[in-house]
């Protein structure tokens, strides 16, 4: 192929579709769900029953779903397909200096929970200082399971529906609130059970994944499928495509008010914005906060848009801004908040194959997946997101970095195809951390290469060239035999960063041991960051402002571990002499103050009420600041 320049990608990036901020939906229906129980997975309710709704087909009795791609509106401008990628990747690595220096470390990688006898497994997982949640399909709904760091179980696998009392489906998703401390675990409702379709969401009692859960049942009057969430300061959000007997009846928008859920209210508020059938509004997924800034927006949503979709001249990307005021319904509204020209994509990939196995599976093709995430780094903010493309055929990775100035409007720093050679890469997850490194974890499986179903991941420095994934390509879970899991693969994965340092990237995803499908869990890092400084929410009316980073991101300061309970270990790399630390409260108040004896002390703690802290460091003419919490 021909090289491409980095000159010409450059010009790509800076394209975008000028219009001012549409209107997408307006006068949401507003819905109030019912706290239903607060349940332990220690004390199952009395009498619980699971009733078997899946089996390796899919889902049994759900007759408003049809799990296919049937519902996608035929194209009505098929010769404006666009076929040649300009934004693919050169098929040689690029591993720089930099990366070389940076010394990628692969962390622990383990196996979540395995096969059963459901196809696919949907597997989600989060991370939290102390915890990993994973939630899979099970026979009788969403499965959940708390492993820690290193793979041991914490909680053995328990069905969601035995701790919230609301028959269960699957779908499932887990996020991990960092700004509240909290667990979110989500699935959408049996309607035999449920008496109604809807949304099950519980919120973890405390920072404890593996104690007791606050669960909320919403009533929707579609059946809200391929649910998927995110976290945002203002509320959690999530999308849907809905159906009524088997016929796609459009996509919605979510917004629960969080604050009611975190406080436990009795009822808790949900909008809901229908957008309608369009093709970009299918292919939508929610963006994710990511770090402890605050955003400078409301919730966002990021979607894709072929041109033979459109009938443009060109492929396109865009971000939607949920604009929620849950006081005042009438005053919310979606809006486009960006809507840019991207390199020329083909969403329309080939089956993947596996090795010696005529099966083929399904490349979750025509969506975002799973999820964009959000950072905001003081003087701009960045969306990453990812979707799978035609690439020479066969499946590659289109992934963008947007980049919004805290003066200014959103662009595409930099856009990439990932499909370095023959293999099929599906299902991508991503996410950037607090220095900008981009980390992406995706499926891979092919016959050509001989490589059976495997969970592996990339990635890029802050300041590799732009475009490029200059991680060598690193397996996870190594597969070793072909799916034999019908046409169905995976529906989503996950990317989340570790709270404790906000640079450690932990993924999960379905991988081949045998025939029958297992889970892999594993970490990687491309780097050293601190963590934010943790922002208070705004008061009612105060406006959202960006927030610089504080010199901690700089990697000058470190407090290992964070959060910590009786002991931390300050490292401090430029370290002088009267090098003194400082412990403040969010009140002002200085809480601890002492000299260091070395660039590697420990600091003790325990005496500290648990809460979020201001760590200073003043070394020679250096002050860095890092937030802590203790616990």
């Amino acid at each position: 192929m021909k090289k491409i320049t980095l000159a010409f990608l450059a010009m790509l990036t800076c394209v975008s579709i000028a219009k001012a901020q549409e209107i997408i939906s307006r006068n949401p229906k507003v819905i109030l769900g019912k706290l239903v129980r607060i349940g332990n997975p220690d004390k199952r309710i009395e009498g619980w029953k699971d009733i078997k709704v899946r089996d390796e087909h899919g889902i049994i009795g759900k007759e408003d779903q049809v799990e296919n791609d049937e519902y996608i509106l035929p194209v009505p401008f098929s010769n404006m397909q666009q076929k040649t990628d300009k934004a693919l990747q050169e098929r040689s690595s690029a591993i720089t200096p930099q990366l070389q220096a940076a010394a990628l470390s692969v962390g622990s990688s383990f196996d979540g929970m395995g096969y059963t006898s459901v196809c696919p497994a949907d597997p989600s997982s989060a991370v939290g200082p102390n915890h990993i949640v994973q939630m899979i399909n099970g026979g009788s709904g969403g499965y959940v399971k708390v492993f820690s760091k290193t793979g041991a179980q914490l909680k053995a696998q328990f069905y969601m529906d035995a701790v919230t009392g609301v028959g269960g489906l699957g779908d499932p998703v887990v996020l991990y609130d960092q700004l509240a401390d909290r667990w979110l675990i989500t699935e959408f409702s049996n309607k035999s059970e449920a008496g109604s379709e809807g949304l099950v969401l519980a919120m973890s009692v405390t920072n404890d994944p593996t104690g007791a859960w606050k669960a909320y049942f919403f009533k929707t009057t579609l059946f809200p499928d391929y649910p998927k969430f995110s976290i945002w300061n203002n509320a959690y959000y999530a999308k849907t495509n809905n159906f009524r007997h088997n016929s796609y009846n459009g996509a919605s928008i979510f917004a629960f008010d969080r604050a009611a859920m975190l406080a436990g209210s009795a009822t808790v508020s949900l909008q809901v914005f229908s957008l309608g059938k369009a093709n970009k509004y299918y292919s939508m997924c929610p963006v994710s906060l990511s770090g402890t800034t605050l955003p400078t927006t409301s919730g966002l949503f990021a979607y894709m848009n072929d041109n033979s979709w459109s009938g443009s001249a060109t492929d396109s990307i865009g971000l939607a801004e949920c604009k929620i005021n849950f006081a005042t319904p009438s005053a919310s509204v979606v809006t486009t908040a960006a809507s840019l020209a991207v390199a020329a994509f083909d969403p329309n990939g080939p089956s993947v194959t596996q090795p010696a196995n005529g099966q083929t599976l399904d490349n979750l093709e025509n969506r975002i997946m799973f999820h964009p995430s959000y950072r905001n780094f003081g003087t701009s903010a960045s969306v990453v997101m990812a979707n799978v493309v035609n690439a020479n055929s066969v499946n590659g990775i289109r992934w963008y970095e947007l980049t919004l100035p805290s003066a200014g409007a959103w662009s595409v720093k930099q856009q990439g195809t990932y499909s370095p050679d023959a293999t099929h890469r599906f299902m991508p997850a991503i996410n950037i951390d607090c220095s900008g490194n981009i980390g992406l974890i995706y499926n891979a499986a092919a016959s050509a290469t001989n490589i059976y179903p495997s969970v592996k991941f990339t990635g890029r420095l802050a300041g590799d060239p732009l475009g490029t994934m200059t991680v060598t390509e690193t397996t996870i879970g190594a597969g070793t035999a072909s799916s034999n899991c019908f046409n169905r693969y995976g529906d989503y994965n996950q990317l989340e960063l570790d709270p404790t340092n906000n640079a450690t990237f932990w993924g999960n995803g379905m991988y081949n041991k045998a025939s029958s499908w297992s889970t892999r869990i594993g970490s990687f890092t491309l780097g050293t960051c601190s963590a934010p400084i943790a922002k208070t929410p705004p008061t009612k009316g105060q406006q959202l402002k960006p927030t610089p980073v504080n010199a901690g991101a700089e990697g000058k300061v470190a407090i290992f571990p964070n959060p910590a309970s009786t002991t931390i270990r300050v490292f401090v790399k430029n370290f002088k002499p009267e090098t003194v630390l400082s412990i403040v409260d969010l009140k002002g108040s200085t809480i601890l103050q002492q000299k260091l004896i070395s660039a590697n002390d420990e600091i003790n703690i325990a005496a500290l009420t648990k809460g979020v802290y201001i760590v200073k460091v003043i070394s020679g003419t250096d002050k860095t600041i890092v937030r802590l919490v203790k616990y």
